[in-house]
């Protein structure tokens, strides 16, 4: 029973690491081109929610 562990926790990195891949491969241009160093679509909505997650933190509470 000891060995099937190593082999179950395997499979669920390997299954994560190609998730992971094909997201990165998928969605690499969405986020931030490289080639032209500059946010895709996506990528600049999560910049403006963060800016605005930021703002709001930084004001200061009455």
């Amino acid at each position: 029973m000891r060995s099937a562990r190593g082999s179950v926790l395997m499979e669920y990195v390997m299954v994560q690491a190609l998730v992971a891949c094909v997201l990165v491969v998928a969605m690499n241009e969405s986020f931030y081109d490289w080639a032209t160093a500059k946010f895709g679509p996506v990528g600049t909505e999560v910049k403006h929610f963060y800016q605005r997650l930021l703002g709001g933190l930084s004001l200061p509470v009455p």
